[in-house]
């Protein structure tokens, strides 16, 4: 045997360089409801099939000088935390919910 025939049996390890970066989260604007008044926006789960109230982020009691010398500070903008496989729909009550439901989804519920 010769001596190339040894180096080419010898396995070599190989050595690679991996970089791990953190993916940053974005809020996507995905839409806007705005409730009629005395409205309330309800949550439909697709996969249990129930509605409850929805859940929005906690208010921000800090204002910036610049909102509250332009006078930005009475605005309300409240922001929902949206979850997968639900829909939110703005209704008086639960029973004007499920008849939205029905309406404009096609989707029945008990």
């Amino acid at each position: 045997m010769r001596l190339s025939d040894f180096e080419k049996d010898k396995v070599k390890d190989k050595i690679e360089i991996t970089k791990q970066q953190q993916v940053e989260i974005q809020k996507v604007f995905y839409s806007r409801i705005i409730p009629h008044e005395n409205h309330t926006l309800f949550e439909f789960d697709l996969k249990n099939k129930e509605i409850r109230l929805a859940v929005f982020e906690p208010e921000i009691k800090d204002i910036h000088w610049n909102d509250a010398v332009n006078g930005n500070f009475k605005k309300q903008n409240k922001k929902v935390i949206k979850k997968e496989n639900c829909i939110y729909i703005s209704s008086l009550n639960k029973e004007n919910c499920i008849k939205i439901l029905k309406r404009d989804f096609g989707i029945t519920c008990i």
